[in-house]
């Protein structure tokens, strides 16, 4: 005992020098940390700043090649949206002529009577309607004013020159002022089945005009967000002239003029370091068909949001370096170094003949909590699968994965999958454990493609359950994941119902039917028996007179209603404006049924009632025509054409002539 006290007496010295020594080592280890942070901060800062400028030029180029892409599809969408609706127009305005040219054939007082002739001109929804004679003369129609004008009159009427050569010419002039009055009008004209004369109506193109000035490029622009040193411009190409711009001001200024660049850029994206108003702007051009766009930003923005970014990133570096300097220091003291003195104590006191010393790995408590850690962390590794799982669980994301290697009996999956995919505990199990099979489940998923773009697919089943399915393949493994999207199906399919379903009726709109009949009669599958059947509300004028609006609502809703006992199966029903209906049936394997509905529908045109209130109660009347599909065509326009004029003669022999 008295050895070995002596032994650690004198072992003092050389521990106190040890420990002075190990003071120095901190401050040199400081110091040190000190020089390379700091050398480190100012060479980060550097290449920050430099790398941020060159970001920034690609951000703002890449933005601006976004922007052009966006500024370019919204122009064609809207010069295509403009082409529809003309064409639209200028077809309904034909269809308008022919049905007045109808009603002026069958009904000659039309021609003798203006009175006649406004009240045929407000029944087809028309602003004008004039008779011409077989030399090209107006005789006849709704504006006496016009008497005696012919198609030599002015460049308007001359368009229809044409048609006194070739009678079976059917014209429809594009947006253009009368001859008369300078009026901006869409004319249509047709023969008259004798031809004996000509029939041309006149519709203001409120629509058309409306539509054109939603579509100009100040609307456009208005739809880009920008901020306050961004400013876009649209040039013509010819004259430099600036037709549209963010900045007001510039408008109808000359381009180069202002400052910007032009000449000698090429038809892709270029860029440029214009002067405008004595600033530095970051410029990006590109030529666009008609127009040349581009894109100025302040150079100073950028500057200044660099010089920020930097600013911010040197504070943060600073506070976290003197951070790190703080805890390595206090690290080093408490940890590193105290133990390196332990160690060395045991040493010497093992070196000084101390026997009753172990050194172990417990001994020394750093290398006991690195391999706690190693082994932690391995562990972690792990079970990395079973976090994720659980993190999953946790969370309210519907989402499920799993991951499996061909040949291999290992599978990884996220309990998540059983739920979305709807599988029983043991259907799960024996998947997971039977492998070979998920290839198979997987085919078997996407026979049902919602959206085969989306990879969204149905579940099968009679539960409505949608899921997206991604797959990709890492190294030797095959990774899954399964979003339920079932939800997010139901809700744009609610979007879709409200974009095709007219409002009072419940019954699709005009634009959803004919695509409901492009899809029906443009998909190259035969059709079994069909039918088109065209319904018009006979007395609505005078229900609204009687009643009101309300009355007339109530009573087209009671037509929908009854029209709407016929929409089952293979069925289109549709309300397309005012009081037209139309209801298909398509593809019945039996002829019969199609003569039994038309049959029912016949019997039903005087045979319901509407109440309009609680003392009032009127018969609903309505007229009908209908064209038989194969035998009496195969194109669902001329069909349409056909039921609307059948339809209107039932009208005529059920109401008398011209009675609405």
């Amino acid at each position: 005992m008295f050895l070995k006290t002596g032994l650690l007496i004198l072992g003092k010295p050389l521990y106190n020098g040890f420990m002075r020594r190990n003071c120095r080592l901190k401050k040199s280890i400081t110091k040190a940390l000190i020089i390379v942070i700091s050398i480190v901060m100012l060479f980060t800062l550097l290449i920050n700043y430099v790398l941020r400028i060159q970001l920034i030029h690609s951000n703002v180029e890449e933005k601006s090649a976004d922007l052009f892409w966006q500024i370019e599809n919204m122009i064609k969408k809207n010069e295509q949206d403009l082409a529809q609706i003309k064409s639209d127009f200028a077809d309904d305005c034909l269809i308008r002529a022919r049905m007045a040219a109808y009603v002026a054939q069958h009904y000659p007082e039309v021609i003798n009577s203006r009175e006649e002739a406004i009240g045929v001109a407000e029944l087809l929804q028309v602003d004008e309607i004039h008779f011409f004679n077989t030399e090209g003369e107006i005789y006849a129609g709704t504006h006496p004013e016009y008497y005696h004008y012919n198609f030599n009159s002015g460049e308007q009427m001359k368009f229809f020159l044409p048609m006194l050569e070739d009678h079976s010419l059917e014209l429809c002039q594009d947006i253009t002022p009368n001859t008369a009055e300078q009026k901006l009008m869409q004319y249509a004209a047709v023969w008259m089945e004798d031809g004996s004369g000509i029939v041309q109506i006149g519709l203001e193109p409120q629509r058309v005009l409306k539509a054109m000035e939603g579509r100009t490029f100040s609307s456009v622009f208005s739809l880009i967000p920008t901020d306050s040193a961004t400013v876009l411009y649209a040039i013509d190409p010819d004259s430099y002239e600036i037709v549209s711009c963010t900045a007001p001001e510039y408008i109808g200024k000359n381009a180069e003029e202002l400052g910007l660049e032009l000449d000698g850029h090429s038809g892709k994206l270029t860029v440029a370091h214009p002067t405008i108003e004595g600033r530095k702007n970051y410029c990006a051009i590109k030529d666009s068909d008609s127009l040349i766009l581009a894109r100025t930003y302040l150079e100073s923005s950028l500057y200044k949001q660099v010089l920020t970014d930097t600013w911010l990133l040197a504070t943060d570096i600073v506070f976290l370096s003197v951070l790190a300097i703080i805890f390595i220091y206090i690290y080093l003291d408490r940890k590193i170094v105290k133990g390196i003195i332990a160690i060395n104590k045991k040493l010497y006191e093992i070196e000084q003949g101390g026997t009753d010393i172990l050194f172990s790995e417990d001994a020394v408590p750093e290398l006991a909590e690195l391999s706690t850690h190693i082994n932690a962390m391995l562990k972690s590794v792990l079970s990395s699968t079973k976090k994720m799982s659980i993190a999953l669980e946790l969370s309210r994301i519907p989402i499920g994965l799993y991951e499996y290697t061909p040949g291999s009996k290992r599978v990884v999956a996220t309990s998540r999958v059983r739920d979305i995919l709807m599988l029983t505990d043991e259907e799960y199990n024996y998947i997971l454990g039977h492998p070979e099979l998920i290839p198979q489940k997987e085919q078997q998923l996407k026979k049902n493609a919602l959206h085969q773009s989306d990879n969204i697919y149905r579940l099968p089943g009679t539960v409505e359950r949608y899921v997206r399915f991604e797959e990709f393949t890492y190294e030797e493994s095959n990774l899954a994941i399964l979003i339920d999207v079932t939800q997010e199906v139901r809700e744009k399919r609610h979007i879709e119902q409200e974009r095709d379903i007219e409002s009072l009726t419940g019954l699709f709109n005009r634009r959803a039917f004919y695509a409901k009949m492009d899809e029906i009669f443009m998909n190259g599958k035969p059709l079994n028996y069909s039918a088109l059947i065209m319904i018009d509300a006979d007395k609505l004028k005078e229900t609204n007179d009687l009643y009101g609006h309300r009355g007339g609502d109530l009573y087209l809703k009671k037509i929908a209603g009854v029209i709407e006992t016929y929409h089952h199966g293979n069925a289109v029903a549709a309300r397309l404006g005012g009081d037209e209906f139309v209801l298909c049936i398509y593809d019945c394997p039996d002829k019969g049924e199609i003569d039994s509905i038309i049959k029912d529908i016949t019997a039903d045109q005087d045979g319901y009632t509407v109440a309009l209130d609680d003392h009032v109660e009127i018969t609903v009347h309505f007229s009908m025509g209908y064209a038989l599909y194969p035998e009496e065509g195969d194109n669902y326009h001329s069909l349409l054409e056909l039921a609307d004029e059948r339809m209107y003669q039932n009208k005529k022999t059920r109401n008398g002539p011209l009675v609405r």
